[in-house]
């Protein structure tokens, strides 16, 4: 976890203290500057402020302004509504098509916390995503609905082998969510 500024930093203006919900909104009006709609934009700026209150300082704002600069060279999208490719009664394939891949695995869930609701069981997965932020949002999003959750990504190559000089593996991301009461 990040550590407290001190009084001095504060200061002298090299830390700011923002709550999340106005953190929230200063993103959500950043991205929607950038031609994201209000309603994805909403999305992509709760995960990533929900990664940042959570410690996962890697994934919160900070990944946010990459994608704003993708966003801007073009590489990234913002006009995107993922969609339902293909599905079953419990499984589906979004195609996000370019767009912000927060926006894409946010839909996956939704579709398979609904299927889910349906069949007992629901998977989606997504097609031409991009980086979807903290993976363990999209579980928690389950567990918020009384299910056990599971999001699994692939991640470029950042990772060298034993004794190797370039790098040749992902991260490859897992997490899981299960209900745990009030905990």
């Amino acid at each position: 976890m990040a550590s407290e500024p001190t009084p001095e930093q504060i200061a002298s203006g090299e830390f700011v203290r923002v709550g999340g919900a106005a953190l929230r909104e200063q993103m959500a009006r950043l991205f929607v500057s950038l031609g994201v709609s209000e309603a994805h934009a909403a999305i992509t700026s709760d995960i990533l402020v929900a990664s940042d209150l959570r410690g996962v300082d890697t994934h919160g704002v900070v990944t946010g302004l990459r994608y704003m600069d993708q966003i801007e060279a073009g590489l990234i999208d913002p006009s995107v509504t993922p969609r339902v490719l293909r599905e079953s009664a419990g499984s589906a394939v979004i195609s996000n098509s370019g767009g912000l891949g927060v926006v894409g695995a946010h839909l996956a869930m939704q579709t398979a916390i609904a299927k889910a609701q349906a069949t007992g069981i629901g998977q989606a997965g997504v097609v031409e995503g991009r980086h979807i932020g903290m993976v363990g949002y999209y579980p928690m999003m389950a567990a918020a609905q009384d299910m056990i959750g599971m999001a699994v990504t692939n991640a470029n190559r950042s990772v060298r082998p034993a004794r190797g000089a370039d790098p040749r593996f992902g991260t490859n991301p897992i997490a899981f969510a299960a209900p745990a009461g009030e905990e």
